[in-house]
C-alpha cells in the first residue's frame, strides 16, 4: 500500500437497494452552503470540464464527470460493494470542484522564492514550473497549474523534500504516490471493471475526497514503477500517457467508474533516478530538468540556511559545516535527517 492510502475515501457500505440515485442523499454539500443564492445559480450552470468563476469567493470551479446513473451499474460485477462504490466517487467528481492555489503573478513568484529559500539546488525546475504557471495565468487560468514536470536526480538529492515543500507552499492538497510499492499501475489509473479485483485509482479517490480539481500528485521513483498484471506494456511508465496531455487527460475514461473524468487539471510532478528508464512518449509531454547531486560547498550553504529556517541555534553551523567536508554528512538526505534530529531534541520538554 503506498503512503496516500490514508487519503483515500473510506470503504463503502453498500445499502439495500441504490437503484435510485436519490438514495446515496441529495443534502448540500460544503461548498454550497458557503454561497449565496445567487452564486449557487452560476455555480449549477458549470459544464463538465468548463471551470466557472463564482464571483463572492473569488474562486473558480469545475465539475469533473457527469452525474452518476446508478441503473447503469447493476449487474455488471459480483460485488454490489464495487458498483455503490462507484456511484459514491462518481457523484463526488459531478458536484463543482475548486480549482485553487496561486492566482497572480505575485502570488506565484512569492511561492517559488519560498521553495527555493528551502531548495536552492534545485532553481532550474522551480523556475520551469514558474514559467509554466504564468502561462496558464496570461491564458486566463485564475488558478494554479503547470505543465507536469519530470526530474531526474541522483538519489539523496533532496527532489521529494522539494516536491512536498512546493506543494506545502501552494496551499493545494497533496498526493504522493510511492512507484516502488506498486505492482500494477492501478493506483495511477483504475482497473477496469469487469474484472473481480477492479478497484478505482488512488488518483480519482483523493480528487473525490478533497473536492479539488487542480491538486498537487507527486510520483516519486517513477523510474521504478513496475506492472506484474497479464497483458501489460512492456514499458510500465506508458500507463502515465493519456494523464499527461491535456486533450487526453480531459477526455479520459476511467475504468472502474465506467464514465468520463477531466483529470486535465492536475499538476503533476514526476521524480526519478534514471531517465532512461522513462518511456520517451512519457518524457515528451513533460518539462525534462536534470539536477546534478549537488557539491560540498552546496551542502554546506543549505546546511546554513536551513538552521536560520528551522529557527535552530546559530551554533550547530559549525559542526554541521565540520560534518559535511569531513565527509559524514554526504548528501542532503543525510543532512536533513541530523536535521530533524536537531528539531527533536529542540523542543524536547526538560525533566525536572
Amino acid at each position: 500500500m503506498s503512503k496516500s492510502a490514508k487519503n483515500a475515501l473510506p470503504p463503502a457500505t453498500p445499502p439495500d437497494e441504490f437503484d435510485d440515485p436519490a438514495d446515496l442523499g441529495d443534502g448540500p454539500n460544503t461548498v454550497e452552503r458557503l454561497l449565496s443564492d445567487a452564486e449557487l445559480d452560476t455555480l449549477h450552470r458549470t459544464a463538465v470540464g468548463r471551470p466557472r468563476m463564482v464571483w463572492g469567493p473569488g474562486t473558480a470551479f469545475v465539475r469533473l464527470g457527469p452525474e452518476p446513473v446508478a441503473s447503469a451499474y447493476g449487474g455488471k460485477r459480483s460485488d454490489r460493494a464495487s458498483d455503490f462504490r462507484a456511484i459514491e466517487i462518481a457523484r463526488a467528481l459531478s458536484e463543482p470542484l475548486a480549482l485553487k492555489g496561486p492566482a497572480t503573478a505575485h502570488a506565484i513568484d512569492e511561492l517559488v522564492a519560498t521553495v527555493f529559500e528551502a531548495a536552492p539546488n534545485f532553481a532550474r525546475p522551480l523556475e520551469a514550473i514558474r514559467q509554466s504557471a504564468l502561462s496558464m495565468l496570461r491564458r486566463g487560468a485564475p488558478y494554479f497549474q503547470f505543465k507536469p514536470v519530470l526530474i531526474e536526480a541522483p538519489p539523496g538529492c533532496g527532489k521529494t523534500t522539494m516536491a512536498m515543500h512546493l506543494a506545502a507552499a501552494s496551499g493545494l492538497p497533496a498526493l504522493y504516490l510511492d512507484a516502488t510499492a506498486m505492482t500494477t499501475g492501478t493506483p495511477i489509473v483504475s482497473a477496469d471493471s469487469v474484472w473481480s479485483h477492479a478497484r478505482p485509482s488512488e488518483v480519482v479517490q483523493f480528487l473525490a475526497h478533497e473536492q479539488v480539481a487542480n491538486p498537487i500528485i507527486i510520483l516519486d521513483e517513477v523510474d521504478k514503477l513496475q506492472n506484474l498484471s497479464a497483458h501489460a506494456r512492456s514499458d510500465a511508465t506508458e500507463v502515465m500517457l493519456p494523464l499527461l496531455q491535456r486533450d487526453t487527460a480531459a477526455a479520459h475514461v476511467d475504468h472502474f467508474l465506467q464514465s468520463r473524468v477531466d483529470l486535465s487539471f492536475i499538476n503533476w510532478i514526476l521524480l526519478c533516478n534514471n531517465l532512461n528508464r522513462i518511456a520517451k512518449p512519457v518524457a515528451d509531454r513533460c518539462s525534462v530538468i536534470r539536477i546534478n547531486a549537488p557539491d560540498v560547498d552546496e551542502i554546506a550553504e543549505i546546511a546554513r540556511r536551513e538552521v536560520q529556517r528551522r529557527g535552530l541555534p546559530a551554533e550547530l553551523v559549525a559542526p554541521l559545516v565540520h560534518a559535511v567536508r569531513t565527509g559524514r554528512l554526504t548528501s542532503l538526505r543525510k543532512l536533513h535527517k541530523a536535521l530533524d534530529r536537531a528539531d527533536a531534541a529542540t523542543a524536547r520538554p526538560l525533566l525536572n
